[in-house]
């Protein structure tokens, strides 16, 4: 009797163990879900960022789709589901005229049962919660990958940028400094007729003479 008794006990501590892992479950993907809808507003407020090109866009929303399939994953870890839990009120009258021994047997029986059948969902309700948490992960990651990226690509643009601006505010001083060089010197100007001092060739000298 005492046997059955410790059995009895025992089975009963193993299911509520495990309807403890329910509850645990459910809260777990509640945090997460609380933590990952403060995510996607952060997400957004950088999104200026990467606006500037279609491309960029384009892998911007890559981690936001990720996130949300992690938070679906989420939600249906934390969707009721239909767990067993010791024997049925119902069974009391039917157990209320039997010996001891055969209600130890019948509870240990129902609770082995309860323990099988919700160990499978349970299992389905572990990898919901773990594909849901890869997903938040990998979107988080994915996010700091793109924007460093970014980050480092618009410095290189802008450093190139400012290189470029140098060389040709150099190009331009170097050009003006030759042409005030070449200008430095004296040059003869162009005249007019009227600057410019003239006399007759031609005729002989008796003529002259004669005028």
């Amino acid at each position: 009797m005492e046997t059955l008794q410790t059995l009895a006990n025992k089975s009963r501590e193993l299911l509520n163990d495990q309807l403890n892992s329910f509850d645990s479950n459910n809260g777990k993907a509640g945090i997460f879900i609380s933590i990952t809808a403060l995510f996607i507003p952060i997400v957004f407020s950088i999104f200026e960022k990467f606006a500037n090109s279609f491309y960029w866009i384009i892998l911007f929303f890559i981690p936001i789709i990720l996130d949300l399939i992690g938070i679906y994953y989420l939600i249906k870890a934390m969707y009721p589901k239909k767990i067993f839990h010791g024997i049925n009120f119902s069974e009391f009258d039917n157990l209320v005229n039997k010996n001891i021994e055969d209600v130890y047997l019948f509870e240990i029986g129902i609770n082995r049962d309860s323990f099988n059948d919700n160990s499978k969902i349970l299992a389905e309700q572990n990898k919901q919660l773990k594909s849901g948490l890869n997903y938040i992960f990998l979107s988080a990651i994915f996010l700091t990958i793109i924007f460093f990226l970014n980050l480092t690509i618009n410095n290189f643009t802008k450093m190139a940028d400012n290189t470029q601006q140098n060389s040709n505010s150099n190009n331009t001083t170097g050009n003006t400094n030759s042409s005030n060089n070449g200008n430095s010197g004296r040059q003869i100007p162009s005249t007019n007729s009227g600057q410019r001092s003239t006399i007759e060739k031609g005729g002989n000298s008796g003529d002259l003479l004669k005028k």
